[in-house]
């Protein structure tokens, strides 16, 4: 039985360019903002959790704009766990520069799935 995207549980498209996932982030800043403005009383953060995928594929300046987004409308306890999921293919330097930049605190790497079939037919060797 041939593998194909729908057997595999998390996002498998894939994008090489910027533009889908600035836009992404545009919406994701806009959905925070809505959020923050209909929380009624303390708007306490202390925890912030980002899935693998898009956050390491967004550009420096989108993913600090979700940051600051986030700073702006919440109240951002001080010993917040800032977490992230990063997609081990993708891991650089200057993402190590962006993530300090965002205050994160703890990082993970995701590998979903070892098996190349799976890999071959989400795309994501």
């Amino acid at each position: 039985m041939a593998m194909t995207s729908e057997d595999c549980g998390y996002n498998t498209k894939a994008s090489h360019k910027d533009a889908p996932i600035v836009a992404y982030g545009e919406t994701l800043n806009a959905e925070i903002k809505l959020i923050g403005s209909r929380i009624e009383g303390p708007r306490r953060v202390r925890h912030i959790h980002w899935g693998s995928g898009t956050p390491n594929l967004m550009p420096r300046p989108s993913f600090l704009k979700l940051v600051e987004t986030l700073r702006d409308g919440f109240e951002i306890d001080p010993d917040c766990e800032h977490a992230i999921e990063l997609d081990p293919r993708t891991v650089s330097i200057e993402l190590a520069e962006t993530l300090a930049m965002a205050g994160v605190t703890y990082t993970s790497l995701g590998v979903q799935n070892f098996d190349v079939t799976v890999q071959e037919a989400i795309g994501r060797i």
